[in-house]
């Protein structure tokens, strides 16, 4: 749980991304990994001037968020400036479909899925050289700020 800093406008956007990769070059495996990357950009608000910082440490967003309000001003009345009354309060519309992430299919699946496409390429013998590729990325976001978002 974050402690947001008393009379500053503070929001925290952490975004994680799944990615898959495989290639297959001229019918061998060349490269197949899953790969995960995780962030977050922090920003503090004072009426004056944005602070800014990002990081891929998540582990240690209260010392990020620490670290940006002491080079603010706090302003008793941020809530009034008219940028922050613009920010939205959203709770929580979450819209699922189903069978959307790509990142809960099993790799080989996704190689099994590749292989049918290498197959085709070796049915013409005019092809002397290929390269097929598969890339997916899913990303989940997730945004929370001192407003209540």
């Amino acid at each position: 749980m974050i402690r947001f800093p008393k009379d500053l406008y503070t929001d925290i956007r952490v975004e994680t991304v799944y990615k898959t990769m495989i290639l297959i070059e001229n019918f061998q495996l060349k490269q197949k990994k899953i790969k995960e990357e995780k962030g977050a950009l922090i920003r503090i608000y004072d009426g004056a001037r944005w602070y800014y910082s990002a990081t891929t440490d998540v582990s240690n967003l209260q010392k990020e968020v620490d670290n940006l309000a002491q080079m603010a001003k706090p302003n008793p009345f941020i809530y009034n400036d008219p940028i922050v009354k613009k920010f939205e309060i959203n709770k929580e519309t979450l819209l699922n479909y189903q069978n959307s992430n790509v990142s809960k299919i099993n790799i080989d699946d996704k190689k099994n899925l590749l292989n049918t496409y290498v197959q085709v390429v070796k049915e013409f013998p005019q092809i002397k050289m290929s390269r097929v590729y598969y890339l997916d990325r899913y990303t989940e976001k997730q945004i929370i700020s001192s407003k209540g978002i």
